[in-house]
């Protein structure tokens, strides 16, 4: 009996899933993923307080899905009807992943909409010795300054 949220297109049971219908949480503040699974890892680590909204795909004219064949319209519906919104693209460092980012990045470059993306880089605990050029490149530039 599952189904994806009216509102966000994650996995529920309801019409809303529970993530949507919390008032404790930041709506203006939009987590957008590729797919539910993605969801799923954020709500694990507890830190993150805004909502979601599930893409169900990234642009791939190679594979012909475009953008209207992804959750991409509702976004946009939903971002219109929001004070401050915040996009948080939370998408694969690929190349549909980036097509994917660039795309919204153009429909809202002239609107108020504050769009980021999650920094990509070394993760916790690699040893340099075995990343590849591209990571150490994402690394340097997405550092981060630790003393003023």
């Amino acid at each position: 009996s599952l189904h994806s949220c009216s509102i966000c297109g994650h996995l529920t049971d309801e019409d809303v899933c529970s993530i949507c219908r919390d008032d404790s949480r930041e709506k203006n503040v939009i987590c957008v993923t590729e797919d539910s699974k993605s969801v799923f890892t954020f709500e694990k680590s507890g830190h993150f307080n805004g909502v979601y909204h599930v893409l169900n795909g990234l642009i791939s004219p190679i594979d012909d899905i475009s953008p209207e064949d992804i959750n991409i319209a509702s976004l946009v519906s939903r971002v219109k009807e929001m004070e401050n919104p915040e996009l948080i693209l939370s998408l694969k460092s690929s190349i549909e992943g980036e097509t994917t980012m660039l795309y919204l990045k153009k429909i809202f470059e002239n609107s108020n909409v504050t769009i980021s993306r999650l920094s990509y880089g070394i993760p916790m605990g690699a040893d340099i010795d075995y990343l590849d050029p591209v990571t150490i490149d994402k690394a340097l530039v997405d550092r981060k300054r630790i003393s003023e």
